[in-house]
């Protein structure tokens, strides 16, 4: 399994335990509107969590830019080096 697919899989853990969804819900939505309960605070939280999990650091401008589990995985990629 190369890097991405994990740190997909990882991201959509996190995503899933935020939402109490399936992992499998989160890993067919092609963006986080289509996520069900999806909303600013909850966005808010899972990027809280996800700086926890991959020990990082988001801007504002990155919370808000990001919209996409694709977006997610390349804005970890940049912060994370």
């Amino acid at each position: 399994m190369d890097a991405d697919h994990e740190l997909r899989l990882t991201l959509a853990r996190c995503i899933a335990a935020v939402f109490g969804l399936a992992e499998e819900d989160v890993l067919q939505a092609n963006n986080f509107a289509q996520i069900d309960g999806w909303d600013s605070l909850r966005h808010l939280q899972l990027m809280a969590e996800v700086e926890k999990e991959f020990h990082c650091s988001f801007s504002v401008d990155d919370i808000v830019s990001v919209s996409a589990l694709d977006q997610m995985v390349a804005l970890i990629r940049k912060k994370a080096g």
